[in-house]
């Protein structure tokens, strides 16, 4: 069997709201624009694994034929993403890349959303990182929100802990007229 593709053609309206495959053509559409932007590319947390036997041993790391070296650069989840790495320069590096790519995918990165933030080895306490976009430097943060954890500057978890104790404590909170104060209400099954 033959398999023939057709020319080229424009592409002039999206989905409808709604459409049930909106979120799987984004995945496709975003993936194919990292995959470009980051093509040749070997910036980012350099991460070594293996497939085989237990994940919590160690000592399987020190096998040099069954370990594999992989490249973390970007996590995602909808339609954010998060760029990684070592370094400023290699952090603005993959900015760039990503920046470039997405413009000529026809996206746009919203630079009012978009924020930096270092976390240094140790206990040093460097300058604010600068990474720019164009003219522009992308505000640089010591702590923001990340599917729904708040990570941290210093690495704590002090303020994730807070901030979710607080909200467990609203929860919790809204329960009393409804719950805590209704005497009717028995833990038993009768």
């Amino acid at each position: 069997m033959e398999v023939s593709c057709s020319g080229m053609f424009a592409v002039t309206n999206g989905t409808k709201k709604g459409c049930v495959l909106a979120s799987l053509l984004f995945s496709i559409f975003f993936s194919m624009m990292l995959l470009i932007a980051f093509k040749d590319c070997n910036v980012g947390v350099p991460v070594q694994f293996r497939t085989d036997g237990n994940v919590f041993n160690l000592r399987r790391f020190q096998s040099h034929t069954k370990t594999f070296q992989g490249v973390v650069r970007d996590l995602l989840y909808a339609d954010d993403c998060a760029l990684i790495a070592h370094s400023l320069d290699d952090a603005q590096q993959l900015f760039d890349r990503f920046h470039a790519a997405a413009a000529r995918f026809g996206l746009t990165v919203s630079l009012k959303k978009t924020e930096v933030m270092f976390q240094p080895a140790g206990q040093s306490t460097p300058a604010q990182p600068v990474i720019k976009a164009g003219n522009t430097t992308i505000k640089a943060v010591d702590k923001f929100c990340y599917l729904g954890s708040i990570l941290s500057s210093d690495a704590l978890v002090d303020d994730d802990t807070s901030t979710r104790l607080s909200k467990a404590s609203s929860a919790f909170g809204r329960l009393t007229k409804h719950l805590w104060n209704d005497h009717g209400i028995r833990l038993d099954n009768q």
